[in-house]
C-alpha cells in the first residue's frame, strides 16, 4: 500500500529508552546502509483513523513502550514518510540527505510522550517481523 498519511494520523515509534538524537542518528545511519544509500530513515507505524494505542496493538512489536506524535508534527519539522506502508502500519520517516543533529533533536522532541505497549509480541510470534525485530 502507498503511504498517503493524512496530517491528523497518529504516528507511533516503539522504544522508550534510546530516544536521544545520537541514538536516533545511529539507527537512521543503519537504515541508510541497509538500503544501500537510498535513504536515511527511522521505522514508525501509522494507520489513518486509528488511535496511538490501536496502532501499537495492531503493530505487534516486542517493545514494552512506545512514543507517538502526528503526521502533521513530523511534516512541520521538515520530514515525511517513505512510499510504502504495510498492513501493520509500518513505514519509515525519511530524513534529508545528509541529516543534521537538529533533525534528530526535533524528531525526539515531538515524540516526547511515552506509553506502555498494549500488545507486546515477541518476534517469533510474528513471522513477517521487520528486519530490526529479528
Amino acid at each position: 500500500m502507498v503511504a498517503n498519511v493524512p496530517d491528523d494520523s497518529f504516528v507511533v515509534r516503539f522504544g522508550g529508552k534510546k530516544f536521544k538524537a545520537d541514538d536516533l542518528m545511529a539507527r537512521a545511519l543503519t537504515h541508510y546502509m541497509e538500503t544501500k544509500g537510498k535513504e536515511f530513515g527511522l521505522s514508525v507505524n501509522t494507520l489513518p483513523g486509528k488511535s496511538a494505542d490501536e496502532i501499537a496493538a495492531i503493530a505487534e512489536r516486542p517493545n514494552p513502550q512506545f512514543r507517538f506524535t502526528t503526521a502533521r508534527e513530523i511534516r512541520a519539522i521538515g520530514l515525511d514518510f517513505s512510499d510504502e506502508i504495510d498492513d501493520y502500519g509500518h513505514t519509515n520517516v525519511i530524513f534529508p540527505d545528509p541529516p543534521t543533529t537538529k533533525h534528530f533533536q526535533d524528531f525526539a522532541e515531538i515524540f516526547a510522550t511515552v506509553r506502555n505497549n498494549p500488545n507486546p509480541v515477541t518476534p517469533r510470534e510474528r513471522k513477517d517481523a521487520p528486519h530490526d525485530e529479528r
